[in-house]
């Protein structure tokens, strides 16, 4: 059983997140310069630049330009370890796309977007560091076929001294997204009913998503 989101995204690529995978990925002329700052308790302004010579058809959705849904886009760690992260990992097909599921950033352009880090992970008063890295598909300009290839991306680490009452005012509370879940017809009544409550226990939103399943 696989499941989907109603938005077309590539699974995997935005989730990159660890040096060694960013690496072995095909970087596009080392076109994308990341640059985090922090604005606020657990939040950071990223300031994306397109530093190449040509336009970029990034992919949007499920990565770093995603102004939708709660997806990964830092890496957030103490001096022990990384801290879990508790949002969705969006992921359907990479074909006939359409042209909303790209952001255009031309060359020279920036692209700015406040991401906060305690939406999507649970952190405590102490000190934490944030770093953005990864790998976008993209589709040549005039095109919305995806090229096979992805630009990487890594940006600088930020260090965070967090307030941990401050940090749960951000948390999101999990919905109940069952009623506002679209299932493909097909599906038994248990595996219905399975997913459904699969879903709203581990699926954490700032907005809804509409979900579809195939059985």
């Amino acid at each position: 059983m696989r499941y989907f989101t109603a938005s077309v995204v590539l699974a995997g690529l935005a989730s990159l997140a660890n040096a060694a995978a960013v690496d072995n990925v095909y970087q596009r002329d080392a076109a994308l310069s990341v640059t985090l700052v922090k604005i606020g308790n657990a939040e950071v302004k990223a300031t994306i630049k397109n530093v190449g010579a040509k336009s970029l058809k990034l992919m949007k959705y499920g990565t770093i330009f995603d102004d939708e849904a709660p997806i990964e886009k830092l890496t957030v760690s103490t001096a022990e370890s990384k801290i879990p992260f508790e949002g969705v990992l969006r992921s359907i097909k990479t074909t006939d796309l359409t042209e909303d599921v790209f952001y255009l950033l031309e060359a020279g352009a920036t692209y700015e977007t406040t991401i906060d880090a305690a939406a999507v992970h649970t952190l405590e008063t102490g000190k934490y560091s944030v770093v953005a890295s990864g790998a976008l598909p993209y589709a040549e300009v005039g095109s919305t076929m995806l090229s096979g290839d992805a630009v990487a991306y890594k940006s600088n680490v930020v260090d965070l001294d967090v307030d941990g009452e401050e940090a749960k005012k951000s948390k999101k509370a999990v919905l109940a997204i069952a009623e506002r879940t679209v299932l493909q017809t097909g599906c038994t009544a248990a595996q219905r009913t399975a997913t459904v409550n699969g879903l709203s226990k581990r699926v954490i939103l700032k907005r809804v998503t509409v979900v579809s399943m195939m059985c």
